[in-house]
């Protein structure tokens, strides 16, 4: 936490930055709202949707599931399946990451199955909660911002 914000800092921001990576934190200067991909599979067979994770980008980074999950978990983040931004360019570097992680999310799948099932890239989008903003302005020096 920065010293000169003490006034904005809450009892719950400790709390905070202990349950995050340091991969997690690295990512603070970066958090605004943007682009994010919901992926999920269709299977031909019967037409069932299952949900399998998401992409989202922060500056130089693709979060895990794992750590969206995690600044879910936290409320610094939400994220909006009925809405997309206009900004194609970081749709197309998710779609790009997500080209590269598809192989690897069939691995959960039996061989069999993986004839059927195909796995789709939604657009969506992620905001910053209130809580979010106020967290990220108490722990990230105005120098450091990414935007």
């Amino acid at each position: 936490m920065l010293a000169g914000r003490r006034e904005s800092v809450r009892p719950a921001f400790v709390s905070i930055i202990q349950q995050m990576t340091s991969k997690e934190a690295r990512c603070l200067p970066h958090l605004r709202g943007g682009s994010a991909l919901r992926l999920r599979t269709n299977d031909n067979r019967d037409d069932t949707v299952q949900y399998v994770g998401h992409i989202l980008g922060l500056g130089p980074y693709f979060l895990s599931e794992a750590e969206i999950q995690n600044f879910l978990r936290l409320q610094l983040i939400t994220i909006d399946y009925s809405h997309e931004t206009t900004d194609t360019e970081t749709y197309n570097k998710l779609e790009t990451e997500f080209e590269e992680r598809r192989e690897t999310l069939f691995e959960d799948f039996s061989p069999e199955d993986r004839d059927h099932v195909e796995i789709v890239a939604d657009r969506c989008l992620f905001n910053v909660t209130v809580f979010g903003v106020n967290f990220r302005d108490a722990c990230v020096p105005d120098d450091e911002w990414r935007f």
